[in-house]
């Protein structure tokens, strides 16, 4: 039990990048895949400019 607790203690320690490219580096990845999924699942929710037309959903409308 002691080993699981130390091992969830080391998987949610925050990590701090040494330099602001780092943070960039990591950040476009993040933002890509954060539009994507937005796109793919907000959109037939919410409206969005790329709503399909048969949803008739305004902008963010909510079905």
């Amino acid at each position: 039990m002691t080993n699981l607790k130390s091992y969830y203690k080391w998987l949610n320690e925050p990590i701090i990048q040494k330099t602001i490219l780092a943070d960039f580096v990591l950040f476009i990845p993040r933002f890509v895949c954060g539009f994507l999924l937005a796109k793919d699942f907000g959109a037939d929710k919410f409206g969005m400019p790329w709503s399909p037309e048969h949803l008739n959903l305004g902008m963010f409308e909510v079905a």
